[in-house]
């Protein structure tokens, strides 16, 4: 069974604590979102548009999500950004049951079973 595989890009302590919440469910951080063999992240989690976007076009079936605080005012145009994408949601960093933690926990969760069932 493969362990589902976590992109960050973010930088500062966040990335370090969101990767460790991810690997307590079961995730592998990984340094590179595409490696030599075109093998993709099964996860990649940013903090803009622009990171998103650039996410979107080195990729094809890479979940991405962009992790934001929802009292920023820029969350219209990061929703909007989101809607166009169906492998693009937006989560907030501390947004209760649709916040970062429970959306990383049931992404690993529902990649381990997929994993599960193909091996």
């Amino acid at each position: 069974m493969k362990n589902p595989t976590l992109f960050i890009d973010i930088q500062g302590p966040v990335a370090k604590a969101i990767l460790q919440v991810a690997e307590l469910f079961g995730a592998k951080g990984i340094d590179i979102l595409v490696d030599d063999q075109d093998v993709e992240a099964d996860i990649a989690i940013t903090d803009s548009v622009s990171k998103a976007l650039r996410i979107v076009g080195e990729t094809e079936d890479t979940a991405i999500l962009i992790a934001t605080a929802s009292y920023k005012g820029d969350m219209a145009q990061i929703t909007a950004f989101a809607s166009r994408y169906e492998r693009v949601s937006v989560v907030d960093y501390i947004g209760g049951e649709n916040g970062l933690v429970p959306i990383i926990a049931n992404l690993v969760f529902l990649l381990t079973k997929v994993n599960k069932r193909s091996a």
